[in-house]
């Protein structure tokens, strides 16, 4: 509006706001509502982030012990065959998401006797590292990799290497234990 129509409105008795803020909130609001929702799905795959984490963790730890703790006392059974950890390790993995079973996460369980070489079930990368008392103990390896695809895997470009939520990501577990012989 120029001068003479604001005098022609103001000499007509209307009133003239000349700060209208009308349509406003709606430009706000559309503003906002996309980083608030970016914002809630970068929580949910965080937090499933998180969750995986932690389960490949546990269930390389587990998967462990089983081999490690059966068949070393009187009375106990003897020493678990690999399906029977892997079972025990995809009951553990099976809450994960995107989990497939032997494809992703992998297992793979290694053990060493004594000096000898090292006996390997399962795929995986990691090796078993060397005792620093071959002679008194027997030394199992538990290598785990998963690889966490995101629950809500919008507004990726990888040709660009941009990425606004979480990418896909290896979680990479090994654990190392100690038995006598």
């Amino acid at each position: 509006m120029n001068q003479a129509e604001i005098e022609l409105s103001a000499s007509k008795n209307e009133s003239v706001d000349l700060f209208a803020s009308n349509g406003t909130a709606l430009i706000e609001c559309a503003f906002v509502i996309p980083i608030l929702l970016l914002l809630m799905l970068n929580c949910v795959n965080f937090g499933a982030f998180i969750y995986s984490w932690i389960t490949v963790d546990n269930a390389a730890r587990s998967a462990l012990e089983y081999q490690v703790y059966s068949g070393v006392a009187v009375g106990f059974p003897s020493a678990p065959s690999f399906t029977q950890v892997q079972a025990v390790f995809n009951t553990d993995v099976s809450s994960l998401p995107h989990y497939s079973a032997g494809v992703n996460p992998t297992l793979k369980i290694c053990s060493k006797f004594n000096t000898g070489a090292a006996v390997c079930n399962g795929t995986g990368s990691a090796s078993i590292p060397s005792d620093p008392e071959p002679t008194v103990f027997t030394i199992y390896s538990a290598d785990v990799a998963y690889t966490y695809t995101p629950i809500f895997a919008a507004f990726n470009y990888p040709s660009l290497g941009i990425s606004l939520t979480i990418p896909p990501t290896v979680l990479h577990r090994q654990v190392v234990m100690r038995s006598l012989q």
